[in-house]
């Protein structure tokens, strides 16, 4: 029997047939060690349909921990952009990179982002018509064109627009007279914004870059306004300036230092309060930055059941919490020095806790709250008859506004004056005694107590003219008769059906 021998010309090939022969034997091989793939899904959502300014979302599926993101553009990179959201800005097939330590990184499939439509003023209302019907989670991005939004002629056009379907208004590349929005207290006008407010359909709002305030009133009842994106170089927001738009939250466009409280509903910038809107609810602990509380600020929150203030505030602005029904529990701290006019009108169920040193005391179980000899505030709880603490030298503005439980109150010879509006509209109230200290009364300080029947003046009362107010202080001619010389006494009313302006006063 002949032998065959068989060799191999090269060196490699017998390296080959020696792994081969190896693992036929079961011998161990050396191999390049396998990085494991992610084990989830990754996706973008909106995921079309998208244009720029549009926020996406990336979301992954798999369970392993310290994901990170990566934005690209075109397969490139996005600096920066490594957030698990990222709102485009330009065109391109948008894609994010997810990866964590140990395994291969994994791409998401591209989302088409397209350039957002720029419409020119007069083109605005056949643009918006054109578009298909839609809803409020669903809403088309406008970018309206260069124009100035601080005029009524321009912001009265886009709400005569924005009609039927619903929209995020896009003002990026508009300009704003002074840099400011500036609103208005009244119904109607040509006040800027104001003739935008009351819109049912603009859902976001991408405010101009430039734009440093918003004023008072400016998007208050636009009931569908669930996004505002705020440029960095705002400081201010009027009062009421978005009141009524109770799922409102805020992105902010920038590197302002900005905080906020209820997922976005107040905004909060270098220790000033911006504005607070009618959205928030329960239990709320207002931040360590706050130094005052604004006028209107929490208007209408009726489902704002407690409020912790922290130390450092001193302000209470006017009707900061008015409406508030639920309010049962406010935490007010030593450095408080001032509450304003019906900063808690309607809150009917208020106690108050004094957290710190101050020096207060309260009336009717904390329903009033006075500090160092002066009266803060007074709220539309009180009821019955009622004698002020001596402690009191003042009663304030609407101190006892709408108090319609309120049956009589007894004034201590140490209160100097009783403020505007102070006992308006307590419509129970049937008897008052004016201590001989009080040198002012204010206008209209009881006006609409329709059931107030006896007032007296204490001896040595003696209010000049120039500092009785001269619009209807009490119902019907009491002013005229204690001014005309009839001085201190006790005066009773005859009146028709409880009318304010016919009461007629006898001095007993």
């Amino acid at each position: 029997m002949s032998i065959r021998r068989i060799t191999f010309a090269k060196a490699g090939t017998a390296a080959l047939a020696l792994a081969f022969i190896m693992a036929l034997a079961g011998c161990p091989t050396e191999t390049e060690p396998v990085t494991p793939a992610l084990s989830g899904a990754i996706t973008i959502s909106p995921n079309s349909g998208v244009i720029t300014g549009t926020q996406l979302t990336a979301d992954y599926s798999g369970t392993e921990t310290g994901i990170t993101w990566q934005w690209n553009k075109d397969g490139n990179a996005i600096s920066g952009a490594t957030a698990q959201t990222y709102t485009p800005a330009a065109a391109g097939s948008c894609t994010v990179t997810v990866n964590a330590a140990g395994y291969a990184g994994k791409t998401s499939a591209p989302v088409s982002v397209t350039k957002a439509p720029v419409v020119s003023l007069a083109e605005l209302a056949d643009h918006i018509a054109g578009l298909p019907q839609n809803t409020a989670e669903n809403p088309h991005t406008v970018k309206l064109a260069a124009v100035n939004i601080s005029t009524s002629d321009t912001m009265g056009s886009v709400n005569t627009a924005v009609t039927d379907r619903y929209i995020t208004l896009d003002l990026s590349a508009c300009s704003a007279t002074g840099n400011t929005i500036s609103g208005s207290f009244s119904a109607s006008g040509s006040s800027d914004m104001n003739v935008i407010r009351n819109n049912q359909y603009i859902v976001g709002v991408i405010l101009p870059g430039s734009v440093t305030s918003i004023g008072n009133y400016a998007f208050a009842q636009c009931s569908s306004l669930t996004s505002v994106t705020i440029p960095e170089g705002l400081t201010s927001i009027g009062s009421m300036a978005f009141y009524g738009c109770v799922n409102l939250v805020f992105t902010v466009n920038g590197s302002g230092s900005y905080s906020a409280l209820e997922s976005g509903k107040m905004l909060i910038k270098n220790s000033n309060e911006l504005a607070a809107y009618p959205s928030a609810s329960g239990a709320v602990t207002l931040p360590a930055s706050v130094t005052s509380i604004g006028n209107f600020a929490f208007l209408s929150c009726t489902s704002l059941a407690s409020v912790t203030i922290p130390e450092g505030v001193t302000s209470i602005g006017s009707q900061a919490f008015y409406g508030c029904s639920s309010l049962a529990s406010v935490t007010i701290p030593a450095s408080l020095t001032s509450i304003g006019s019906m900063a808690f009108s309607g809150c009917v169920n208020l106690v108050f806790t004094v957290n710190g040193s101050g020096s207060y005391s309260t009336l009717e179980s904390g329903k009033m709250l006075i500090k160092n000899g002066n009266e803060l505030a007074a709220y539309p709880s009180a009821s019955g008859a009622v004698t002020l603490p001596v402690s009191v030298t003042s009663i304030g503005n609407s101190a006892f506004s709408s108090c319609s439980s309120l049956t009589s109150v007894t004034i201590l010879g140490s209160v100097t004056s009783i403020g505007n509006f102070a006992f308006i509209s307590c419509s129970s109230l049937a008897s008052v005694i004016i201590p001989g200290s009080v040198t002012s009364i204010e206008t209209q300080a009881f006006y609409g107590c329709s059931s107030l029947a006896s007032v007296t003046f204490a001896a040595g009362s003696n209010i000049s003219d120039a500092d009785f107010g001269s619009y209807d202080p009490f119902p019907g001619d009491l002013r005229d008769k204690y001014l005309a010389g009839d001085g201190p006494g006790t005066y009773t009313a005859a009146r028709q059906s409880g009318d304010d302006y016919s009461a007629v006063w006898t001095k007993q």
